[in-house]
């Protein structure tokens, strides 16, 4: 068996996908004991085991591998075909449009200010479809090394093998707490010794930002009481409620600011590049993708910068 054989390559994308050899089967269209049968026969060709027979199936390095050029192969071949089709016949409901597929990885916030901006221009102007691994800023690279998706954006600005980095600006966070909430955890002011107890929100536990920006503005590596909230407009409304103060990217509650429902806890903010990664192919889609992410960054991000009014010990 080739290698690089496109069907052993999709059986192993759509195992990793499914979860599961039957899902993956169910998916394909054809018999678990082929999907088994296609998968010994890739790892024959390779000479190394690529997926773990576990619930769910997860590839191993070899199979991340393979995994990312599958990724690859179905979004370039979705476009092969998409121009073939439409060059063809006009659309129709015996003919209809070859969607190309992208799976991306991102965070919440640049989700919701970036990429779904980005996403709505692009499918205006070609058939596309979207899969979104929602995956914290600072990991969702791995999920591109992992061959999950085939473009990410990171706050990671280095480049992995085969892919470009393109810095597209910095998100600037606030920190933000209701009034009554510096009335009752932060009288004296942001002290180090009424920080370390005063509740803080956090997205999950991979969200560091709000401990990053108490050890960047006081020198100290605390850990107050956390709740997390992993929902964006549920976050902000549980700094409304006073649940804790939290980091809120800038322009998202302006309103609030702007009324004295909110008000910044202390000095500075933290900023997070937003980095775009892709793979060196040649691909119109990821092209546009990159040009309409770039229109809005110009928009709602800020140029490359240092942390501005932090203060330095």
């Amino acid at each position: 068996m080739d290698v690089l054989d496109p069907i052993g390559l999709t059986t192993l994308r759509a195992a990793v996908r499914e979860g599961t050899f039957e899902r993956a089967a169910k998916a394909l269209s054809i018999t678990p004991s082929a999907v088994s049968q296609r998968m010994r026969a890739l790892e024959r060709a390779v000479g190394s085991v690529l997926v773990t027979r576990t619930k769910p199936v997860q590839a191993t390095p070899d199979g991340e591998v393979l995994l990312a050029l599958a990724v690859q192969w179905s979004l370039l071949r979705d476009e092969a075909v998409a121009r073939l089709t439409a060059s063809q016949s006009e659309e129709s409901e015996e003919h209809p449009r070859v969607r190309v597929s992208v799976p991306v990885a991102c965070g919440a916030d640049t989700l919701g200010l970036l990429l779904l901006p980005a996403m709505a221009s692009v499918e205006e102007q070609v058939p596309v479809s979207f899969e979104i691994f929602r995956e914290d800023e600072a990991h969702s690279v791995d999920l591109l090394r992992q061959g999950r998706v085939v473009c990410a954006l990171s706050s990671d600005p280095t480049p992995i093998h085969g892919h470009t980095a393109e810095p597209l600006g910095t998100l600037r966070y606030l920190p933000l707490a209701t009034p009554r909430y510096l009335e009752r955890h932060l009288p004296e002011g942001p002290t180090p010794e009424a920080l370390a107890t005063a509740p803080v929100i956090a997205f999950d536990r991979k969200d560091d930002h709000q401990y990053a920006y108490l050890d960047r503005v006081l020198r100290h590596d605390l850990r107050p009481p956390t709740t997390y909230v992993p929902g964006n407009r549920e976050f902000e409304e549980a700094v409304l409620l006073g649940l804790g103060w939290g980091l809120v990217p800038e322009g998202r509650m302006h309103a609030e600011l702007e009324s004295g429902e909110l008000t910044r806890i202390g000095p500075g903010y933290r900023e997070v590049p937003v980095v775009w990664h892709r793979p060196r192919l040649a691909s119109t889609v990821l092209d546009l993708i990159g040009e309409e992410l770039g229109e809005r960054a110009r928009e709602v991000l800020r140029p490359p910068a240092a942390w501005g009014d932090l203060p330095r010990r």
